[in-house]
């Protein structure tokens, strides 16, 4: 049956990607990667910062894959992350203990956040006058559901309210 659903989904024109989305959402500011690579993915946050939220598409497995009993709401899987200034590296692997809202427990590799992980306020704090963050995001081949494109409607078929 989920078979079925799945193909249907895609008939109606369901798509998926492989972009996580990934940015920031500190003090309620959306923050963009300054650059993404191989090795991570990394971030300036600003002087001043208390909540810094990873924010990303979601999905869950089991929604797209009928083969698949993983029904998480998973974002993007973490094996690291670096917090950076001009005199110290805080660097942390997945089974860090802070990490606990929007996170999943440790995997032997990585950590899956939720799509919103909150990065613990005394890390931020331990950093007052700005840092680079690094999340060294694992490649898994999770594919998201792709936002809907904006129906744009000809001038000449719109009505006034």
């Amino acid at each position: 049956v989920r078979a079925r659903l799945t193909e249907r989904a895609a008939s109606l024109g369901l798509a998926t990607t492989e972009d996580d989305g990934l940015y920031l959402r500190v003090d309620g500011a959306a923050i963009r990667p300054e650059s993404r690579d191989d090795t991570g993915v990394r971030f300036t946050v600003p002087a001043g910062a208390r909540q810094v939220h990873i924010v990303s598409r979601s999905v869950i497995p089991a929604d797209l894959d009928p083969g698949c009993d993983d029904h998480r709401c998973l974002g993007v899987p973490l094996s690291g992350v670096v917090l950076r200034d001009d005199t110290s590296v805080l660097e942390f692997g997945p089974g860090h203990a802070g990490f606990v809202t929007g996170f999943y427990a440790a995997e032997p590799t990585h950590r899956w956040t939720s799509g919103n992980a909150l990065l613990p306020e005394d890390l931020v704090a331990a950093m007052p006058d700005g840092f680079t963050l690094e999340l060294k995001v694992v490649r898994c081949g999770l594919h998201y559901p792709a936002p809907k494109q904006a129906e744009v409607i000809p001038f000449a078929t719109r009505r006034s309210a």
